[in-house]
């Protein structure tokens, strides 16, 4: 049997986030609202958003989670790019007042060794607080990647970070 992306997310969404920490993915807690194959309009069609409503004490956070089945590039980052682009036109559109936390999240079976490896690790210090037109003042965008393994004794995720060995300097 061949492992698709709607496995990966039928996984997610039917298994205990205890498990799913145990097992390597912590992207969400047990407060986290759920939505799978969300359409953004023309922006497409989101694998998994997931959602915390702001509250008097926290910030709300909106992440767009996007599967694949293969290896993670660029591609699967300006795809999740243009979804958190539609969500964010959208609060906008609606003058919706909360304040919001953004993330990306990039799940795959590996992510591919080129310069994209180092998106996740300075997306945070190139654009610092990332805000589009008037959502919030100070709304924070960040990128995780994760890749999985399917074993015989079922799915395992690894966080995803880099840096160069020997950096010749």
């Amino acid at each position: 049997m061949e492992f698709l992306e709607k496995h990966l997310e039928q996984i997610i969404l039917e298994s205990d986030v205890t498990k799913l920490q145990e097992r390597g993915l912590y992207i969400f807690d047990e407060n986290t609202k759920i939505k799978s194959q969300v359409n953004i309009g023309n922006y497409g069609i989101a694998d998994l958003i997931l959602f915390n409503r702001p509250t008097r004490i926290y910030r709300g956070m909106i992440k767009v989670v996007e599967l694949k089945k293969g290896k993670l590039n660029i591609d699967a980052f300006l795809q999740a790019v243009r979804y958190l682009r539609g969500i964010k036109s959208y609060l906008e559109k609606r003058e919706i007042e909360h304040t919001y936390d953004f993330n990306i999240t990039l799940i795959g079976s590996e992510v591919v060794q080129t310069d994209f490896c180092y998106l996740s690790s300075v997306f945070d210090d190139l654009w610092g607080p990332l805000n589009f037109h008037h959502v919030t003042t100070d709304s924070y965008t960040s990128i995780d990647m994760y890749s999985y393994k399917y074993k015989i004794d079922g799915i395992y995720f690894k966080r995803e970070s880099y840096s160069l060995l020997d950096e010749g300097f």
